[in-house]
């Protein structure tokens, strides 16, 4: 693809943005788990910002969310083969602070420039199991595909915000 026939000036595409919550209880307590899995195809040299992530998390009084897992891949096509650079980490993810409640997950995925697929996923744990995390099926550039699940806790009543 050299560029979204759909949106000819998109600057990237979303190719797919799945999300999924659910509730995990262990020994610990009961845990709010979020997975995010995204993947782009860059498209122009504006859409290589969007190989920048920011995931913020809570952190309150020693009570913190934490991310599991951030795991990310970028493709390129080099003489007619497919490349892939993995995330690395310890030089690509670092974290930062927003404000004395919230951190900020920072990951920068290698190797990007035009024409590169990346691909980004991630596990959060929260111990806030009231706080779900808002979802945007619709973003600056084209989503081809974004998709939503929860699965909840029946005893608990919950309010709908669209």
């Amino acid at each position: 693809m050299q560029y979204y026939s759909k949106d000819s000036l998109a600057e990237a595409v979303v190719i797919y943005d799945i999300g999924k919550s659910y509730f995990q209880i262990d020994e610990v307590g009961t845990h709010l788990i979020f997975e995010k899995r995204t993947k782009i195809k860059i498209l122009s040299k504006a859409g290589i910002d969007w190989a920048q992530f920011d995931i913020p998390y809570f952190d309150e009084n020693g009570k913190s969310e934490s991310i599991l897992e951030v795991e990310g891949n970028t493709y390129n096509i080099e003489n007619g083969v497919v490349r892939k650079s993995i995330l690395n980490s310890k030089s690509n993810v670092y974290d930062s602070k927003a404000n004395s409640d919230w951190l900020i997950k920072r990951v920068a995925l290698p190797d990007v420039t035009v024409g590169s697929v990346i691909e980004l996923k991630y596990k959060l744990s929260s111990p806030y199991f009231f706080k779900f995390r808002n979802w945007e099926f619709q973003k600056k550039i084209p989503v081809i595909y974004s998709e939503y699940t929860t699965v909840m806790i029946p005893f608990y009543s919950y309010r709908y915000i669209l």
